[in-house]
């Protein structure tokens, strides 16, 4: 596989059809890599509110964690930490 450099995948770019490069390659890939290790953040995040939730009152009590506590956590959108 050929190795190409930023620079020249910026002038393939530009030089296509007369499009400029707004958006560098780097932050296009720093962009998606955010993206991606969000989502993964909440798909993460999910299960363990999930584990929460299903767990007994004897497993919350050894982790000092009321039910109502657990269940607030469980109903918290992914986005909230």
């Amino acid at each position: 596989m050929k190795h190409c450099s930023y620079a020249r995948l910026r002038r393939a770019v530009s030089d296509r059809e007369g499009l400029s490069f707004h958006i560098g390659a780097e932050r296009l890939f720093q962009m998606a890599m955010s993206a991606f290790q969000k989502f993964a953040s909440w798909i993460k995040r999910s299960a363990e509110r999930r584990r929460l939730a299903d767990m007994s009152d004897r497993e919350l009590k050894d982790i000092v964690i009321t039910r109502y506590d657990g269940l607030m956590e469980w109903k918290k959108p992914l986005c909230r930490e």
